[in-house]
């Protein structure tokens, strides 16, 4: 299948998050036949973000794209590295990587991020 679309989040349903925030997947395997990408538009409002988490089974970009955060990534002897970020800064987290992401300043943090190999659920 070939898919030849342009997207936007503003063409594409929003979703909240368990935590508050707002995501809207651009691609994914169920609309572009590729199982190897999936792409979305994230917004974590003030206060927000997510607990620290991992993706067993794929890796993922983030491209900060407005505002301000904070990123953490949990080594797995328990160590955390802390990174202050912004607009164009990326960061990268390999399967299994154990992170998170908040907004602990006064404006919403928009990101865009990019997994492989992840599926999401259906959406009507």
């Amino acid at each position: 299948m070939s898919w030849t679309k342009v997207v936007s989040e503003k063409t594409v349903p929003m979703r909240k998050t368990p935590w508050g925030g707002e995501i809207h997947w651009l691609t994914y395997p169920a609309v572009t036949g590729n199982p190897y990408l999936t792409s979305a538009i994230l917004k974590i409002f003030p206060g927000q973000g997510h607990e620290p988490h991992v993706h067993e089974n794929s890796e993922e970009i983030i491209l900060i794209l407005e505002g301000a955060g904070e990123h953490r990534y949990i080594l797995e002897d328990g160590t955390e590295k802390v990174f202050q970020v912004g607009p164009g800064d990326v960061l990268w987290m390999d399967r299994g990587q154990l992170h998170s992401t908040g907004n602990k300043s006064e404006d919403v943090l928009k990101v865009f991020v990019v997994y492989t190999n992840r599926e999401i659920e259906p959406i009507k």
